[in-house]
């Protein structure tokens, strides 16, 4: 979140772009794995969203928008404020202790709100547009 916040210059939010290379290499790291969940963990909790996917092989990057900083065209969404802590699964704990049917365990029913469920949407439609 720091790297992103850092790269924000004030009027580039939602054009922030960041690779998990330029992540890594910021925070002096090699583990592109735990930079891929820091990026999960942040757009699950609110904190940023993908305003542009990445294309690989034309050497582009995402592009993020840090949703409670407000901008100039736009008001911050703050979206972190409807998060919601999820129960684990036992196919997230995966422990002994914890007895369920594979099949439950394999395919938990998750609930998004009606907010998730737009942004998501959305977020669908404008890579769709960029892909075009």
């Amino acid at each position: 979140m720091i790297e992103l916040v850092a790269a924000m210059n004030g009027y580039n939010n939602g054009e922030i772009a960041r690779s998990q290379r330029q992540l890594a290499e910021a925070l002096g790291t090699t583990n592109f794995r735990a930079i891929g969940k820091g990026i999960a963990e942040l757009m699950e909790h609110g904190f940023i969203d993908v305003t542009a996917e990445g294309q690989w092989k034309a050497r582009q990057a995402r592009e993020y928008r840090i949703t409670f900083v407000s901008t100039k065209t736009a008001s911050a969404t703050n979206d972190y404020r409807t998060w919601v802590k999820r129960e684990k699964s036992c196919a997230d704990t995966a422990s002994a202790e914890c007895r369920v049917a594979a099949q439950a365990a394999s395919s938990p029913a998750r609930k998004l709100d009606e907010a998730a469920l737009a942004r998501i949407a959305a977020n669908r439609r404008k890579t769709a547009k960029l892909a075009d």
